[in-house]
């Protein structure tokens, strides 16, 4: 769990995690991550204007921030998630499953152990 998120803000930044082609897609999200040279985690946000209005984007994007703060990623990868147009008619839970299902598949998640 972590209290701040690190962003990527730059547009090299998010064509330079793009390019990596580590690509995992579901019906709500994409997304592409790529390793980096750093002790933490950054993330990124793509949320296109056919999506929404604006305050429809703002809230999805709070959204899955708050979703992936609480998660436990594993340090040292950039990843940047696409919106898909059926996120914004989904629920927070469903939205939820969602993206932590595409971090396992991807094989992102730190292990916890009890």
């Amino acid at each position: 769990m972590c209290s701040r998120i690190a962003m990527l803000k730059k547009t090299s930044e998010f064509q330079s995690v793009r390019q990596c082609r580590n690509v995992e897609k579901n019906r709500l999200v994409t997304l592409y991550h790529a390793p980096n040279e750093l002790s933490l985690h950054r993330i990124g946000f793509t949320i296109s204007k056919r999506i929404g209005k604006a305050h429809v984007r703002n809230k999805l994007r709070r959204r899955m921030k708050e979703i992936l703060r609480r998660a436990s990623i594993a340090p040292g990868f950039d990843l940047v998630f696409v919106a898909r147009s059926n996120a914004v008619s989904s629920d927070y839970q469903s939205l939820e499953q969602s993206i932590l299902g595409i971090l396992k598949k991807a094989k992102l998640l730190k292990l916890t152990t009890l």
